[in-house]
């Protein structure tokens, strides 16, 4: 596709009336209607040249993008599959498929449209960059690699795809090659706020949150809206015990993304700032969606339970119906509805994870039962046995504060 204009032709002229009876010039006037933000206006010009020519693929095409970025995917999939239609061999509109696709989550799709585009052309780096993505998605780390490794040796100044392979090294626990990748996606791209972000991140997984935090302060600098990067700096004030700057970290990445399920994350700190309602509201926003209904079932409990008043057993009982008793944590729930012991909670416990996660919620135990002694020496072994990753730290780290003398 020809580089549009930046900015929008005026037609005065009457070669320049004549210009558009053909479809192409009313596509490129779309096309510099939808870089300025105008999409009605963009929408149109694309419309009209379908209606000079209902052959016209481009005009499929652009259309398909106009929809892409209002997120109406399964319109500017219709558009793309005329699109290749019209023109079978169109590498550019398998490639736009596939992006639709993908941000419908269907990646099985998307890796097909990528890989036609890149049997189109070969030497299509973008396009080995986003079927990277998908297989991250479906956890393919390998071929993940694959394709980004292909984008870089297609483009060896591809800052975006050495960003995208360090990142899977960095989920791939491998810190050296992470950091060696993101270090070279900055040194091609020092403005690449995703970098700084995943940099930050894999600091942030290390402990290291001063590094951590100068690199997520960096993407914050580089990209006001990064909504990702004040989740993230929100986890390290998290980490350092700093409520105040982790809530408001996490209000603002809820505030650009509200569709992120953020608010658990928020929802967790408020407990730890021991706000119970703020906290309980945020848990029950999340409950319906969460991959982990059993722990944000019990840290709500937790947050009414210690709420002035706040009667949490009956809806504690009624959610547990839902869950499978055979399974961990459903010890932990029924030692808050009375039926087992904190010991005996405990013993259900049958790895080190779980030990310390049992720890935790029995020092909760004992702390609303008025055994202050007892709860702190369950949150003395939780702070001691849980990874740092461990919200159950966290909170234990929490309370430990607030029972200090």
């Amino acid at each position: 596709m020809p580089i549009p204009s930046t900015v929008a032709p005026t037609c005065t002229s009457r070669a320049a009336i004549k210009l558009l009876a053909f479809p192409d010039a009313h596509n490129g006037l779309g096309i510099a209607y939808s870089q300025l933000g105008d999409a009605e206006r963009a929408r149109a010009e694309f419309d009209e040249a379908i209606r000079i020519d209902a052959g016209y693929a481009p005009a499929y095409n652009s259309r398909g993008g106009l929809s892409f970025t209002a997120k109406e995917y399964d319109r500017a999939i219709a558009d793309y599959d005329e699109a290749i239609r019209l023109d079978p061999n169109y590498t550019i509109a398998y490639h736009n498929r596939g992006l639709a696709y993908a941000a419908k989550e269907d990646y099985d799709h998307a890796i097909a449209d990528y890989s036609d585009a890149i049997r189109l052309d070969p030497l299509y780096a973008v396009a080995f960059d986003n079927r990277g993505d998908a297989y991250r998605a479906k956890q393919d780390h390998e071929h993940a690699i694959a394709d980004y490794s292909e984008a870089i040796r297609i483009r060896p100044d591809y800052a975006v795809a050495y960003n995208d392979r360090g990142e899977i090294y960095r989920e791939q626990g491998d810190g050296e090659h992470a950091l060696a990748d993101l270090n070279e996606a900055i040194r091609i791209d020092p403005a690449l706020a995703r970098a700084y972000n995943n940099r930050g991140n894999l600091y942030l997984g290390n402990g290291d949150y001063e590094h951590a935090l100068a690199h997520l302060n960096e993407a914050i600098r580089i990209d006001p809206a990064f909504a990702s990067a004040y989740d993230n700096r929100g986890t390290v004030y998290l980490n350092v015990g700093d409520y105040t700057h982790a809530l408001a970290d996490l209000d603002e990445a809820i505030r650009l993304d509200p569709n992120q399920g953020w608010s658990g994350v928020r929802g967790l700190v408020h407990f730890y700032a021991a706000n119970y309602g703020a906290s309980a509201a945020d848990l029950s926003a999340v409950l319906p969606t969460t991959g982990d209904p059993a722990r944000v079932m019990l840290w709500r409990y937790l947050a009414r339970a210690h709420s002035a008043g706040a009667e949490a057993g009956p809806e504690l009982e009624a959610n547990a119906k839902n869950l499978k008793p055979a399974d961990w944590p459903y010890a932990l729930v029924e030692m808050f509805l009375g039926s087992r012991t904190p010991d005996a909670a405990l013993a259900a416990a049958t790895n080190p994870s779980q030990v310390c996660e049992a720890r935790f919620y029995a020092g909760e135990w004992r702390l609303l039962h008025g055994d202050r002694a007892a709860a702190t020496d369950d949150f003395k072994t939780a702070v001691d046995t849980c990874p740092k990753t461990f919200v159950e730290r966290a909170g234990a780290e929490a309370e430990l504060k607030r029972l200090a003398p």
